[in-house]
């Protein structure tokens, strides 16, 4: 019976944490997928946002926290929550990063926090982002088919180093450009290295139709069959 409780709790807790409904947002077009690794206990500590923000700018987000059930769910709600009121406040991916490796020092009770944070500025075209130990989202180019790796701006892990610094990269985006960000369930696996799995992963997202990409699940399930040692979250966002 306890652990029944436990169950509805963490349930509860991840339902009212992550979006029932993607929000519309003018000019993108937005799909996201999120799958825990247990059937037993859906449950975990990765995390997607969207987020439209003043001055014609959109926030967006993957990150994962390091372990599973109640504590993960609790630490998942906290970071999100926490980058959500940074993000508003008009900090760049890289500050926000800066900020929420101080909070996860002192409030996070999980060991680590890995996380890739963006914002689109409408208005310039411009998507700048940063990393903390987080595997690189793709962006892949309309006009020519090219995926891009972005992995030009890195940090630490959130949480071990103090004072760690970030930095932010930028790149342009053009009408039909798609971003697909993800947690690292998509690209493990079973006798799978690591940076095989993030090559196969471009490849797909390169040779799949922009449609077919939009199917979350369909994209999950081709890159990270069950069963899956590891939660998955992906978030996919075309630019208009």
């Amino acid at each position: 019976a306890a652990l029944e409780r436990e169950h509805l709790a963490v349930d509860l807790l991840q339902r009212a944490a992550l979006p029932t409904a993607l929000p519309a947002i003018d000019g993108v077009d937005v799909g996201a997928h999120y799958r825990p690794a247990a059937v037993l206990q859906p449950v975990g500590g990765d995390w997607y946002d969207v987020l439209s923000l003043p001055d014609n700018r959109t926030y967006l987000a993957v990150g994962d926290i390091v372990g599973h059930g109640l504590q993960a769910v609790e630490d998942m709600a906290a970071m999100r929550s926490a980058g959500r009121a940074l993000a508003h406040r008009g900090q760049s991916p890289a500050q926000m990063l800066v900020d929420l490796n101080s909070f996860t020092e002192n409030v996070i009770r999980s060991e680590f926090v890995t996380m890739v944070s963006a914002v689109f500025d409408h208005t310039s075209g411009v998507l700048s982002y940063s990393s903390a130990g987080h595997p690189p989202a793709f962006l892949r180019k309309a006009e020519t088919g090219e995926v891009i790796q972005l992995v030009d701006a890195n940090g630490p892990v959130l949480g071990p180093v103090k004072s760690a610094h970030y930095s932010d990269g930028s790149i342009a985006v053009g009408p039909g450009d798609i971003l697909v960000m993800y947690t690292d369930g998509l690209v493990e696996g079973p006798g799978l290295v690591v940076s095989d799995g993030i090559s196969r992963a471009a490849h797909t997202v390169a040779a799949w139709p922009a449609v077919k990409l939009f199917d979350c699940t369909a994209l999950a399930d081709h890159l990270a069959p069950a069963p899956r040692s590891d939660d998955v979250c992906v978030l996919v966002v075309r630019f208009r």
